[in-house]
Parts: structure tokens; sequence; C-alpha cells
């Protein structure tokens, strides 16, 4: 027990670098959102609680992966580079907001909707900013390349995300996913977040790791994503199949069962970090 004392005051200086970001991040977040207030949490509106513990959460994991790294044994060189790579996350974070923003769901504007109510878009946002977080965290953990490739892979894990966002839509055509999302369908916005949550845990790893070159990282990208987006579509198949047998994805939609696509989104996000880990 005393042994364990000098390392929890060690950590308290990071613990401090982690809380400035989360409060830095929630006051840019609120920026966008042109709410400064609480009033909205205290009006119980759920969209934006969904939305800010979602981007909050994706933030952490993120900084976590700040964490990873060794110590160079001079604790306020690390904590310089702690803080360096917590003011880029930040960055990253509300990049990906606006890639939300303009290019999932193009045709509602995100901040308005949820301040409105809309859950189904908080939900696709939560999905997709733990799926931010998780390649933040992965490419962030591997950065012996530096900042240069942390940036580059993070860049390459929002198209990917964005890339599966607008290939599922094309797939459940029927659905019409998008749409429901920013018309408010709950269920499909449910669906639409366990995607990106389970594509995420695939991405990054493919982001994570040593980094060893550009041609053999960016060759070991691509073959993952591809091998993830395939991944998603056998394992929604056998979700669809196997556990939630009583309505298929277009039903739920159709029908906004939300308690259909909760087990969905569960099985879809289960299966994939079962095999982030089997594989990686």
């Amino acid at each position: 027990m005393t042994a364990l004392l000098p390392k929890l005051l060690l950590l308290l200086p990071y613990l401090g670098v982690a809380v400035l970001t989360l409060v830095i991040s929630d006051f840019l977040l609120r920026i966008r959102e042109r709410s400064t207030s609480s009033a909205e949490f205290l009006a119980g509106n759920n969209a934006i609680g969904l939305r800010r513990g979602g981007f909050l959460l994706g933030t952490l994991i993120g900084f976590s992966g700040i964490l990873v790294g060794e110590s160079s044994g001079n604790l306020t060189a690390d904590l310089i580079v702690t803080a360096e790579y917590a003011g880029l996350l930040i960055v990253m974070m509300q990049i990906a907001l606006l890639v939300n923003d303009a290019l999932v769901l193009p045709n509602v504007a995100n901040s308005s909707a949820v301040k409105g109510g809309n859950s189904a878009v908080a939900a696709t946002e939560v999905g997709s900013m733990v799926a931010t977080g998780l390649i933040a965290h992965a490419a962030i953990g591997g950065a012996n390349g530096g900042m240069l490739p942390v940036i580059a892979f993070f860049a390459l894990g929002q198209l990917a995300l964005v890339f599966m966002a607008w290939s599922f839509s094309l797939v459940h055509g029927k659905a019409a996913l998008v749409k429901e999302v920013e018309a408010g369908n709950l269920s499909a916005g449910v669906i639409m977040g366990a995607k990106f949550w389970a594509f995420g845990l695939i991405i990054a790893m493919a982001a994570g790791g040593q980094f060893t070159g550009w041609a053999e990282d960016l060759t070991a990208f691509g073959i993952t994503a591809a091998a993830g987006l395939l991944f998603l579509y056998i394992a929604g198949w056998l979700v669809d199949f196997l556990i939630v047998r009583w309505q298929t994805l277009e039903q739920m939609v159709s029908t906004k069962n939300v308690a259909s696509a909760l087990a969905y989104g569960g099985g879809q996000v289960g299966m994939a970090y079962a095999v982030s880990v089997l594989v990686f």
C-alpha cells in the first residue's frame, strides 16, 4: 500500500491535464451548440446529454492513448508532451464534429437538431465520437513517429468512417438510415451509432501500433479498413439472423423499434470488440 502512494501522486499532474482537456473540449462544444448555460439539461433535453456524454467519453478514450507511451524519465518533459498531444486531441475531436455535420448527416445542422431534441442525431454522434476517440487513442499510443503519423491516421480514420456511413446507406437503401436519423428516428440513430462504434474498434487497430514506415503502415490500414467493412456486413447479418430474429434492420427502422435497435447495436459492437482482441 505504501509503495502505491508515490505512483498515485505521480498520476495527479496527468489527471490535471485530463481534466483541463475535458473542460476545454466541453467549452468548445458549448460554443458550437451556442449554449453556455445548463438550461437544456435542466429542461430534460436527453439529446443534449447523450451527445455531451458521448463526446466527453470519446475525448477521454483518446486522451488515455497519450498515457500509453513510455516515460522519458523526466516528469516536466513528459507533461509537456502530454499537453501537446492533448491539444492535438482537442482539435481532432472538433474536426470530427465538423465531419459528422458536413459529410455524415449533411442535410441537418447537428447542433441545432440536438438542441431541438433530436436524439437520433445525438446517438449517431455518440458512436462517431467514441470511434474517433478509439482511433485517436490508437494513433497517439503508437506515436513513435511523431505527430505527423497521428494526424495522418486520424484523417484516414475519419475518411474510413464517412465511407462506412455512405456504403452502409447504399446497401440498406430501403431503410434510408441517414434520412431517418435526420428526421429524428431514434432506432436509426442507435443503429448508425453502433455501426460507427464497431467500425471504430477495428479501424483503431489499423491506426495503432508502432510506426514502421508510411508504405507498410498505409497498406496495413487499407487492408484492415476493407476487411473491417466486410466484417460489419457479415456481423450485421449474423446478429440479425441469430439474435434479433424477430425483425430485419429495415423493419427496426420503419417501426421505430428502439429496443430491437439496441439489441442489434450491442451485438455489433460486442462482435467487433471480440474480433479486435482476437485478431490484433
